[in-house]
């Protein structure tokens, strides 16, 4: 059975098991599950998509890091009106006026800006290489200078372009000539501060002429070059691609590296959904960390004054996917792995560690203590682990300061019979310092049978008993054959038990026990053929008890002298009492006849009796007996308390009954 000291642990480890999985599956059922009822997109976008999976709006932030609504993925922007194209010193001022060809068509949701095209060909085709700039105002129109340009006719069409960057019908050609002042063109750098006259250039002048640029282009139009209007700063690569914008809000988004020493903030979100995505937020004294793949896998980690977190799931979309967490607080650490996040009857694997113990548990089934399962608790003092299997089973393995131990128990009976204990092999050292392995059988709980075991010692030797010793208690000793192939006992061949020369079998039980006389009957006349107890003063009654055969072998000695007639006869036997009764007889004896009338001296006689067959296990007591033959002693010298009598006991010789149980 398992002590109170590991229940309890395994009791503690199981809360902390339940906890861990509370923990884990609030984590991930806040980070999965949607909530958009009396909720907040925080520093983030909602994605709309058609039948098809197709992304048609988004709502929030959007790519260029602005925050509204954004319709995508709809059919080309129809042709927009044709272009009012000024002519300037040296290039031209393009202004689209926000509408499109066709007067009774609006302009599509999904709008994103409207492509400058120049060409000194009328007639052209719009393509990269005549691209020089957007207007990026959709749907209000808006300006865009165009300088250098050589003096020569020029052709400028519009083209319009979708979120999705779909181009859309170009607008019918305008065209237009740059202006040219009548004397040289001023060569660059020819103008210095002294050629400037004071007051010449004022603010309300340059802010005139600013106003009039919507946006101002650093680079080459279509290729690596940075954006400045009034919706923010933009840049692009060059092959077009937006790297990073800072809109007029404050916000920002970037697609390379950010350096610096300290970033701001409560939120910072990296990556677009359905892609991969990352977010930090900070609240009051948390942080926490979110990193989430474009297939659903999620790695959480959150940090306050009271604790350390970090999670896994495989697929935080799906309840039933693999997951983990970890906990780390200044009184233990703890984690716990799931082959399902919902938990229940799933395979599990926690553990934990504290200054005092450490706890590892491997479940079969998270939630159920009679699965199949592994716990291990360790302390400063001991370890312990315990297997369990679903029938009952189990197995305990435990090292302490005094002792190790490993405990086995049996599955239930299926013959209803009581449950059983553990059933143990130790390695101790005994009260006398020897070291020793001891094993014990298990033993029932309740029942006749409780509490009742066998056990073995196999026993070392020591400075003070140099020699080793296996001690072994049972109440039954069997040795049988050889088991065959078939799991049956081998009972055709013979074999044997074997001993050293040096070995010998010490069994107070079958040792032999004896009586002897100690002085001659007081009966004066012979017994005319009946058998007469001796007293206890004249030859003790014998005690012993049967083995597990019930055989005994006698042995009986017996001296004497019989010359009363010629057909006389002394005998020496015995009856028996206790588990059985066996009276005497002249078969079970030691006899001397008669060496003739008035002649004689003493003769010896002894009986090796055949075993008798007895109760087994048994306690008898042996009566000695007596018997003389013949009728009443007609002289008066018949005495048995002398020797110059016809019949008497010889007591200068052995006169004894021996008893020996047989195995």
């Amino acid at each position: 059975m398992v002590d109170q000291r590991t229940q309890q642990a395994i009791q503690r480890l199981g809360a902390e098991i339940a906890r861990l999985q509370q923990q884990v599956t609030s984590l991930s059922r806040g980070s999965r599950t949607p909530q958009l009822r009396q909720s907040s997109i925080d520093d983030g976008a909602l994605e709309v998509r058609d039948s098809d999976g197709t992304r048609r709006m988004i709502i929030g932030r959007l790519p260029d890091g602005n925050y509204g609504e954004l319709a995508e993925g709809g059919a080309p922007v129809g042709a927009p009106t044709a272009p009012t194209v000024t002519p300037s010193l040296g290039g031209l001022r393009i202004t689209w006026d926000g509408a499109l060809a066709d007067a009774d068509a609006a302009v599509p949701g999904d709008f994103d800006h409207m492509a400058v095209h120049i060409s000194t060909s009328s007639g052209f085709v719009p393509s990269a290489a005549t691209y020089v700039g957007t207007i990026r105002r959709a749907g209000e129109g808006g300006m865009l200078p165009v300088v250098p340009l050589p003096y020569v006719p020029h052709y400028v069409a519009l083209v319009p372009v979708n979120t999705s960057g779909i181009p859309g019908t170009p607008s019918a050609e305008v065209a237009a000539t740059p202006l040219q002042v009548t004397a040289p063109d001023i060569t660059a750098g020819s103008i210095h501060a002294v050629h400037i006259a004071a007051g010449a250039v004022e603010a309300d002048k340059l802010e005139a002429v600013l106003a009039l640029v919507t946006t101002i282009i650093a680079g080459i139009p279509g290729e690596a070059r940075v954006e400045l209007d009034q919706d923010g700063l933009r840049g692009y690569n060059e092959a077009n691609e937006l790297i990073f914008a800072v809109d007029s809000s404050g916000n920002a988004i970037f697609s390379g590296n950010i350096t610096g020493s300290v970033i701001s903030g409560s939120s910072m979100q990296v990556g677009q959904a359905p892609g991969a995505t990352g977010i930090t937020e900070a609240s009051g004294d948390a942080v926490y960390n979110m990193v989430t793949a474009a297939n659903n896998s999620r790695a959480q980690i959150r940090a306050d004054s009271s604790q350390a977190e970090f999670s896994a799931f495989s697929d935080a979309a799906n309840p039933n996917a693999p997951s983990t967490g970890f906990i780390a607080a200044p009184t233990h650490v703890s984690f716990v792995l799931n082959s399902d996040n919902a938990g229940g009857s799933t395979p599990a694997v926690a553990g934990s560690a504290s200054p005092t113990q450490a706890f590892l548990a491997v479940r079969s089934e998270a939630d159920d203590l009679t699965a199949p399962r592994c716990d291990t608790v360790a302390t400063a003092g001991s370890v312990t682990t315990v297997y369990q299997a679903a029938s009952g089973a189990g197995m305990r393995l435990r090292a302490d300061g005094t002792y190790s131990v490993v405990e086995m128990t049996t599955p239930p009976s299926g013959a209803g019979n009581p449950p059983a204990g553990f059933g143990s092999l130790y390695a101790l050292r005994r009260s006398t310092d020897v070291p020793a392995l001891q094993l014990q059988s298990p033993a029932s709980t309740s029942g006749a049978g409780q509490g009742l075991r066998s056990a073995a010692f196999i026993e070392g030797a020591t400075t003070t008993r140099p020699y080793a010793r296996i001690q072994t208690y049972a109440r039954d000793y069997d040795l049988s054959g050889q088991i065959l192939d078939d799991g049956t006992q081998d009972t055709a061949n013979h074999g044997r038990v074997a001993l050293a020369s040096n070995l010998s079998i010490s069994a107070p039980r079958h040792e032999p026990v004896s009586t002897a006389l100690l002085a001659q009957p007081t009966t004066a006349s012979p017994s005319n053929g009946a058998w007469v107890d001796f007293t206890e003063a004249q030859f003790p009654a014998l005690a012993f008890t049967t083995a597990a055969s019930g055989l005994v072998e006698i042995k009986i000695l017996f001296c004497g002298i019989n010359k009363y007639t010629d057909t006389s006869s002394l005998a020496l036997g015995f009856r028996l009492s206790g588990g059985s009764t066996v009276a005497a007889s002249l078969k079970r004896c030691a006899l001397i006849r008669s060496t003739g009338t008035g002649t004689g001296s003493s003769i010896q006689a002894s009986a090796t009796l055949p075993p008798l067959a007895l109760a087994a296990n048994t306690a008898y007591t042996l009566t000695p007996q007596w018997r003389t033959s013949g009728s009443a002693v007609s002289s008066p010298v018949q005495n048995w308390t002398t020797t110059s009598g016809d019949l008497w006991i010889d007591t200068a010789l052995e006169n004894s009954i021996t008893v020996e149980p047989l195995m």
